[in-house]
């Protein structure tokens, strides 16, 4: 049996896990094994103290992303689309280091590329507005949704507005 100094110093190595894995991993409102797991480890410890379990550390609850759009996080723009087989997925956009001429004689300034993962970091709580939208696109001087290089100072064009 370890001693209570030890059993001490264990309680702190799990509890700072259980932080860094809900930062890292997922949220308690679908907390994964691992994070069961860790607090399994957290409760015994502190019985094996003599110590009251503390109530389970306060993670992040992210409410999950349930329909397509543009999302923002972390200062990066996100699109969410269904998938053939009806799944949600994310795509995140990326400036191109040269711009391609589209058929349009227009130019596509960013493209979206597919992010694994990417939509179990989202939330609803990060869904962009039309204003968002349209202060990012007017920022970097391209589409948000589309990536097209803007031709005018409205921010994004009447068929994405609809989109977003």
């Amino acid at each position: 049996m370890a001693s209570k100094e030890e059993l001490r110093s264990r309680i702190k190595m799990v509890t700072e896990a259980i932080k860094v894995h809900d930062a890292e991993c997922c949220s308690s409102a679908r907390p994964c094994g691992m994070r069961s797991g860790l607090s399994a480890t957290l409760s015994r410890y502190q019985k094996a103290v003599g110590a009251t379990p503390a109530a389970p550390l306060p993670s992040t609850i992210r409410i999950p992303v349930t329909e397509p759009g543009m999302y923002r996080r972390d200062g990066r723009v996100y699109k969410v689309k269904f998938s053939g087989n009806g799944r949600l997925y994310a795509e995140v956009n990326t400036p191109l280091v040269t711009p391609v001429m589209m058929a349009n004689g227009k130019q596509r300034m960013h493209k979206f590329v597919y992010d694994r993962g990417a939509i179990m970091r989202l939330s609803a709580s990060d869904r962009m507005t039309v204003e968002d939208a349209e202060n990012w696109s007017a920022d970097n001087g391209a589409c948000c949704r589309c990536g097209i290089t803007l031709t005018a100072s409205i921010g994004i064009g009447p068929v994405c507005r609809k989109k977003i």
